[in-house]
């Protein structure tokens, strides 16, 4: 990271800096810091689950999220004011998710996150946690537990499905999203999931029809009685796979839309809330 922050401070071309990073050592962090305070330019940080105001130095700007990040990052090029964080849903997203959960049975409790991309799992199992809901997952963040068997979901979890466990001998989940697919369809079957969150990633090297192939899995699925879906696609219209065209494939398949991992987490934790309520008001 040192190398490339280097190397961005001397590139002409390069006026804001962002550095994503799940959380260093003390150490490492102060190192890193130093380097990005020094460097002549905004340097936008994001170490996933740290305290932001550890990270306040001159010259450095914290962000509590991945797509935070990006809005700062997008503000200080243009010298516009800081955007705001959204920590909570909003009034019509909460009227939104009520709305899909009144479907639910009282007895789907779980989410259930399945996702290609690491540092994805990393943010929502934080968000989840942030929002009272403790998951396992095989790669736990500090607070969560790590599931027993990665093969098999214990009430709240959260999967990385690029991690070494599963990619051993098998292409990595956004080559080939069979096995995550898969996954998917499992915890869509299980009777105790009231949500599946999971991330779809565009651009080169990726599936170049990661939809398609997701929706013959869904296509074996009742959905009028199935879990609530909530998806973020990372990518651009840029992308061979076009965002825009990925979302509606995904949309007209009921599958519900966030505008990025967080606001994804932050939904399927309403759904969680909601259908912990109902759960409340039967006891």
């Amino acid at each position: 990271m040192l190398f490339a922050l280097d190397a961005l401070a001397q590139d002409d071309e390069t006026h804001v800096i962002v550095l994503i990073s799940k959380p260093p050592s003390p150490i490492v962090a102060r190192t890193i810091l130093e380097r990005a305070e020094a460097c002549g330019k905004p340097v936008v940080v994001n170490f996933l689950g740290a305290n932001p105001h550890d990270l306040a130095r001159p010259n450095i700007t914290a962000a509590t999220t991945l797509a935070s990040a990006a809005d700062i990052a997008v503000a200080l090029l243009n010298d516009q004011p800081l955007p705001a964080v959204e920590n909570e849903v909003s009034c019509d997203d909460l009227t939104m998710l009520q709305n899909a959960c009144q479907s639910l049975p009282v007895h789907r409790q779980a989410i259930r996150g399945v996702f290609a991309g690491g540092t994805f799992c990393y943010e929502a199992q934080l968000i989840c946690q942030q929002k009272g809901f403790h998951a396992a997952s095989n790669t736990p963040v500090a607070g969560n537990r790590a599931l027993a068997n990665i093969w098999q979901s214990e009430d709240h979890t959260l999967i990385d499905m690029g991690d070494d466990d599963f990619t051993r001998g098998k292409p990595h989940p956004m080559i080939d999203p069979t096995l995550r697919n898969q996954r998917l369809l499992n915890e869509l079957n299980d009777s105790h999931t009231a949500v599946v969150l999971f991330d779809l990633v565009l651009g080169y090297g990726t599936s170049a029809t990661p939809v398609s192939e997701l929706l013959d899995q869904l296509s074996h699925i009742d959905m009028n009685n199935a879990p609530l879906l909530i998806a973020h696609v990372c990518g651009t219209e840029a992308d061979p796979q076009i965002r825009s065209q990925q979302i509606s494939s995904l949309q007209n398949a009921g599958v519900i839309i966030a505008n990025s991992n967080a606001q994804a987490a932050l939904w399927a934790s309403t759904v969680a809330q909601t259908q912990l309520q109902k759960k409340e008001l039967n006891a």
